[in-house]
């Protein structure tokens, strides 16, 4: 299991071989830039957990410093760089080490925590309603961006960024770009709905979440798209609970432009 010493270290492999920090932006499940990656090993004062998406960086990390160490000669250029890291964020993500969806167990753990805050948020008198109002979109966010690891640990983040696992455009197959983890019909939207039809059977929230709460793998361009017509944070007029959860994508001529993993239930 990787440390904060071991990243430390392939922090600084990466630092020797001039690695691009845009790049590195890339491979962190969260975006973060090497300087910011570094400051929060430095300054942990305990051992990553299992679960911690630190132990899906490091695997990527080490990928990087092994190829570039045994194949590359420098100076290394932008697009080999790049290549590489499609390269070692698709073993990380499908080696022995990779990782799946979300089981219904899991999902089933999260629709509970969502039941609890619904019951909250609906209650007009209790002094923490719009703290459970905001706190619903925390376990929608874990449904799409954790995965599990091999040996069924559910791991942060770990899901984010593969682009094995959720449908991604044409655009962001390009290697280097910047890429982002949206779900596909935006989290404010859905909250709205649990809250509104006053959803605690988890059960029923875990059906609704299935066919809802999905994610795609975009680019900025991709995003400026829906920013464009208005579609960042909401669903074209006349969509209703049931309706085509692809909908935005539709309405900006972007649904085409997907690629589709091997295993996703196309139709839905």
């Amino acid at each position: 299991m990787w440390t904060p010493s071991d990243a430390l270290e392939l922090l600084n492999d990466l630092s020797e071989l001039e690695f691009p920090d845009h790049l590195f932006r890339c491979i962190h499940p969260s975006g973060h830039s090497m300087a910011r990656y570094r400051d929060y090993c430095e300054g942990l004062q305990k051992r990553f957990t299992r679960a911690s998406s630190s132990q899906l960086l490091c695997e990527r990390m080490h990928l990087i410093v092994t190829y570039a160490r045994t194949s590359l000669s420098p100076p290394v250029s932008a697009a080999t760089w790049s290549s590489v890291v499609d390269d070692a964020v698709k073993q990380a993500g499908n080696g022995s080490r990779g990782y799946r969806r979300l089981s219904e167990q899991h999902q089933r753990f999260l629709a509970e925590q969502i039941a609890k805050l619904v019951e909250v948020a609906i209650d007009r008198r209790h002094p923490m309603r719009w703290v459970a109002e905001w706190q619903i979109r925390n376990p929608l966010w874990r449904w799409t961006v954790d995965g599990v690891s091999s040996n069924d640990t559910v791991v942060i983040d770990a899901a984010k960024a593969d682009v094995t696992m959720w449908p991604i455009t044409r655009r962001a197959q390009v290697a280097g770009v910047n890429r982002f983890h949206e779900h596909v019909v935006p989290r404010v939207v859905i909250t709205r709905h649990l809250i509104e039809q006053r959803m605690m059977d988890v059960d029923e929230i875990a059906t609704a979440l299935r066919r809802h709460c999905l994610a795609a793998v975009v680019t900025e361009a991709d995003d400026d798209e829906l920013n464009r017509h208005r579609l960042r944070k909401s669903m074209p007029d006349g969509w209703r609970w049931g309706d085509d959860p692809w909908a935005r994508y539709r309405a900006v001529n972007l649904y085409d432009t997907f690629v589709w993993p091997d295993d996703w239930p196309r139709g839905g």
